[in-house]
């Protein structure tokens, strides 16, 4: 495609002193155009584990509402504390009824996609797979713990890095629940 080039041109008589002006501009095509809004990162894994379109298009669909770091899904509250999004709120979001978003929600879970999630023995919300769809710059530690417990393949997503540090607090873990109590 060949490059746009034009020229803008402006003539006028400045109506209260009668002076002619002249305004010249060179208009060239940008090598980027910045797009403004929220953006999500949606991964191809997300494609793989979902691959019919009505699954795929649920899910990113409900991707617009991941909270920033957590990606847990919510309902955004300005101001206030974010509220866990429920199945029923899913299906009035995607205008489903509460059966389908059970097996939407059933296979999600089957393929570690999306996740039922509970904090200190509380419901703490349904949350996306880092690997499949993510909104932030780094993933909350105790989601990525939790995918990395259910999901076999969710190491070999993560950088080199990320990837050394999860197996080594993972074998710190299994070395202390099997390491006899000393007595004293």
């Amino acid at each position: 495609m060949a490059e746009f080039q034009g020229e803008i041109r402006i003539d006028w008589i400045d109506t209260e002193t009668g002076v002619y002006e002249s305004f010249r501009d060179t208009i060239k095509e940008p090598s980027s155009v910045k797009i403004a809004g929220s953006w999500v990162k949606l991964f191809t894994r997300a494609g793989e584990l979902l691959p019919k379109d009505e699954q795929f298009s649920r899910f990113s669909r409900l991707t617009e509402y991941l909270e920033y770091g957590t990606n847990r899904l919510v309902v955004s509250q300005s101001g206030k504390v974010n509220l866990a999004i429920k199945p029923k709120d899913m299906g009035k979001i995607l205008s489903v009824s509460k059966a389908t978003i059970i097996r939407f929600l059933s296979y999600c879970k089957e393929n570690n996609v999306i996740a039922r999630m509970d904090k200190d023995h509380q419901f703490w919300g349904y949350v996306v797979n880092p690997t499949c769809a993510f909104r932030g710059v780094a993933a909350d530690y105790a989601v990525c713990k939790f995918f990395y417990e259910v999901d076999k393949d969710f190491i070999k997503y993560l950088e080199p890095t990320s990837q050394k540090n999860l197996r080594s607090i993972r074998r710190l873990e299994k070395m202390n629940t099997r390491a006899p109590e000393i007595k004293t």
